[in-house]
């Protein structure tokens, strides 16, 4: 499920500044494609996607990267959701024209929190007291059989409407409904702002507490992103110059100001994390691995009959993020390469083997009007400074030329699409199918984006994350700062998602990846079952 309406409360950028689509990192809007442009583009978008399923594309070795943990697939799709929503639907869903971005800012957990009590009130849990502001948001218990378990769902809306059952995510953004994954982690940073409203004073008031944990949690959550998003997604030697190393000067000189996030990112680079969507997951010790079409229908519109969640889709972390004593289950590796269920999921019926999500995301960058990478190449060598990294890599056109032509070559096999639409793509590749050939190309083997997709990425995060006034306006009271926040909920500042999970573990009412056994009326039953099926459940929760 795609939303594409706004949360109330929240100002479109667009609106108040008069500005109309996503800029390019060129500096200025490029021009719409023209419809013989377009009908090039389309055809070009449907013989990737064709050569991009994952049981015929090449990939490197099992196809698994155990370098990035599967839960940083969803945690780099919530912050997408927290950085970019779209005015209206993109051409490849059914739209037309090019959308704003109505997300004011980028990066503060406007995702998770919309306008706030006061604008969405059905996305918090009101308190017993009618004439108090809520504090908290809402969760809903999961299902165990016909019994409430613990609150570790989103909340949702069940209603009849003309004999049909509707069910609404009771969340500030509806597309963090998506999928089974995305609601978990959305479900997880409910679950730390309830518990860090429980760590400031009783004594201050609602909207205090409120506030206070916001800011204690959106700090918590830009350094997650800085530090361990993106210190696995990015190529180390662009991660380590945005980071600092760069000095004042990192950034090139684009001219965007603080319009952040540009049409190469939302519509070309950032859609490599389907690329990182594996096949089946499995959520927790008690369930089965769940094929990836279930997952990704388990959501209020699909599946409403089946909301809440019951305890087969309740996460336990230590299978998607690494804490050390367990190895995670791994995402896929970053390439021209799409998991199955992602191209039949997003097809329609008279696409055939040339459709599904590749070729959506293909027609996005080119409705999108997003720079290309010869254009990007000359801007920066115009730019970057010498010392700037991987500058050599990034402005040569004849081996950006060279990995499209080689992965061609060994896709294209049986000739599956013809010679002349071999020579454009290798001649002047689409952005986003760029970024995945060459994040797949040597040294970097899929393990994370090559230097051009990378450069893309960090302009954007770091360019969010370095603007911190709106952190300001998040201050419950005077002299109660980011600082003071972050030492009044979290004591130490977490920077990965284990720590962060490892802090909630401490905080009241007790254990979050799982059932408390001792508090649980049926724990150690559920315990007992668990060590009779698999002979690590006691290393998995020592783990946790």
């Amino acid at each position: 499920m795609h939303s594409t309406q706004p949360e109330s409360g929240w100002s479109s950028r667009a609106d108040s500044q008069g500005l109309h689509g996503y800029p390019t990192l060129l500096g200025a809007q490029l021009p719409e494609r023209s419809s013989v442009e377009r009908d090039r583009e389309n055809e070009i978008a449907a013989a990737l996607s064709m050569l991009m399923d994952a049981n015929t594309s090449p990939v490197n070795g099992d196809g698994f990267n155990h370098a990035i943990p599967c839960g940083y697939t969803y945690l780099a799709q919530f912050a997408a959701h927290d950085m970019t929503l779209n005015s209206r639907p993109l051409p490849d869903t059914g739209g037309s024209g090019v959308p704003d971005n109505l997300r004011a800012r980028a990066l503060m957990l406007d995702a998770l929190y919309g306008g706030g009590p006061q604008v969405l009130p059905h996305c918090h849990a009101q308190p017993d007291d009618p004439t108090e502001a809520a504090v908290k948001l809402r969760l809903e218990p999961v299902r165990i059989g016909s019994r409430q378990g613990p609150k570790r769902d989103i909340g949702r809306l069940m209603e009849t409407i003309n004999d049909r059952l509707r069910c609404t995510p009771l969340i500030a953004d509806a597309r963090n409904d998506d999928n089974a994954v995305v609601a978990q982690i959305t479900a997880l940073f409910i679950q730390v702002h309830n518990a860090a409203a429980d760590r400031l004073p009783a004594n201050w008031r609602s909207e205090e507490r409120y506030s206070g944990a916001r800011l204690a949690v959106t700090v918590a959550y830009r350094a997650i992103i800085r530090n361990d998003l993106l210190g696995r997604i990015l190529e180390p030697a662009t991660y380590d110059w945005y980071a600092g190393q760069g000095g004042d000067r990192r950034f090139l000189d684009t001219g965007l100001r603080d319009r952040l996030v540009t049409a190469e990112f939302a519509h070309a680079v950032w859609r490599m994390g389907h690329a990182m969507v594996r096949p089946e997951y499995k959520f927790n010790l008690r369930s089965e691995s769940h094929p990836l079409d279930t997952v990704i229908e388990r959501n209020a519109q699909k599946r409403p009959r089946e909301m809440p969640l019951d305890r087969e889709w309740i996460a336990q972390w230590p299978l998607f993020f690494d804490f050390g004593k367990r190895k995670p289950q791994p995402s896929m590796l970053i390439g021209p390469s799409f998991a199955g269920p992602l191209h039949r999921a997003f097809k329609t019926p008279s696409e055939g083997e040339s459709g599904g999500l590749a070729k959506r995301d293909f027609q996005r960058g080119s409705a999108s009007a997003v720079a290309s990478v010869a254009q990007l190449r000359q801007r920066i060598a115009a730019l970057a400074p010498v010392a700037y990294p991987n500058r050599a890599w990034l402005t040569d056109a004849r081996r950006h030329h060279a990995i499209v032509r080689d992965f061609l070559d060994k896709a294209n096999l049986a000739g599956r699409i013809n010679k002349s639409l071999v020579q454009s793509i290798t001649g002047e590749a689409p952005l986003g199918f760029f970024v995945l050939v060459e994040a797949a190309a040597k040294p970097w083997c899929g393990q994370h984006l090559g230097p051009l997709g990378s450069m893309i990425a960090a302009e954007t995060f770091f360019r969010a994350l370095d603007d911190e006034t709106s952190l300001d306006s998040l201050s419950p009271r005077p002299g109660f700062g980011a600082a003071e926040a972050v030492r009044a909920v979290f004591g130490e500042l977490p920077q990965s998602m284990p720590a962060l999970i490892r802090w909630l573990d401490t905080a009241p009412p007790g254990r979050i990846a799982t059932y408390d056994v001792a508090r649980s009326a049926v724990g150690y039953l559920f315990l007992s079952r668990d060590l009779e099926q698999f002979t690590d459940t006691w290393a998995l929760v020592q783990a946790m």
